[in-house]
């Protein structure tokens, strides 16, 4: 099934991250587990909403060479997977997150709690699509995230320090609780 292969590509996309603290481990051994358990799969129903257009210019634009049976995979399973759009529910009540913000991104979950493709009470790991020009303003949550930009460059700033440019590829460990920031 497509989406089973998508997942066994991000975690080899993770498998050299060294992220103390993390829990990048107890997330390959939860990835590895569903693929091995079919039956945990295919709860969340495959969607794309309106940004159908952005998602499959997100997936051309990716040319990496790394990156190439990732993103033979994610062409298989997208339609496979629930794409959601983030109106700001990342943020306090009342912020505001810009009009390019809200028609330019979308997310999917591959494991997940809810509406993800594998079930996991405990680990969220999924894909983040923000469209080129696009700027995921300053936020900060309890959740530690790792960053694997699939086209590039992007730039990161945390803590409200300066921008840096980061390649495809590359790998963007953000840690609990800090202001940080994205733009494409």
């Amino acid at each position: 099934m497509p989406p089973f292969s998508l997942l066994e590509e991000v975690i080899q996309c993770l498998k050299d991250v060294e992220a103390n603290g993390f829990a990048i481990e107890e997330m390959r051994v939860a990835c590895r587990t569903a693929l091995e358990v079919t039956g945990e799969a295919g709860r969340a129903q495959g969607q794309v909403p309106t940004h159908r257009l952005l998602l499959d210019d997100a997936i051309a634009a990716i040319d990496s060479p790394q990156l190439q049976n990732l993103k033979s995979s994610l062409l298989l399973a997208k339609d496979h997977l629930q794409w959601k759009v983030d109106d700001g529910g990342y943020y306090d009540a009342g912020d505001d997150v810009g009009d390019g913000y809200r028609s330019g991104n979308m997310h999917s979950l591959l494991l997940g709690p809810q509406d993800a493709f594998v079930h996991s009470s405990e680990h969220l790991l999924g894909l983040f699509l923000l469209a080129p020009w696009t700027h995921y303003r300053d936020h900060k949550h309890l959740a530690p995230e790792i960053y694997v930009p699939l086209t590039g460059p992007s730039a990161w700033r945390f803590d409200l320090k300066e921008w840096v440019d980061h390649p495809a590829g590359s790998t963007i460990l953000n840690p609990p609780n800090m202001v940080h920031a994205t733009r494409a």
